[in-house]
Order: structure tokens, then C-alpha cells, then sequence
């Protein structure tokens, strides 16, 4: 599952976004009270997962 080139490329982005985001709290002494990675850009990922990961992201979504 975590060999294809779209699940590749989507997990590439979303760590990218991810360790933007944790470098910028520190680095820049952001309001901890606000979520480190914003709404808008999770909101995104979670919109393209289910294309991405096709069935097995039903069946996640079954187990969470």
C-alpha cells in the first residue's frame, strides 16, 4: 500500500506540511493555542485520502 507512487507522493506532502509546521511553532514562537498544522491544509488531506488510499481508507475509517 505504501509503495505506489500517488501514496508516496501524498504522504511526502503531508510529512513536508507536518514538519513545516512543527519547525514553525518552534522557530517562531507561535501561539500554542492554535493547532500546529491550520484546518484549511488538514482539511485538505483529508479530503484527497480517500482517492488516495481507496478501500483500505474505508476500512480505517471503519476501525477508528
Amino acid at each position: 500500500m505504501f509503495k505506489s507512487k500517488k501514496v508516496v507522493g501524498f504522504l511526502d506532502r503531508f510529512d513536508n506540511v507536518c514538519r513545516g509546521s512543527m519547525e514553525s511553532a518552534f522557530t517562531e514562537f507561535k501561539n500554542h493555542s492554535e493547532p500546529i498544522i491550520s484546518v484549511p491544509d488538514m482539511r485538505l488531506f483529508i479530503e484527497e485520502a480517500p482517492a488516495i488510499f481507496g478501500n483500505v481508507y474505508d476500512l480505517l475509517c471503519d476501525i477508528m
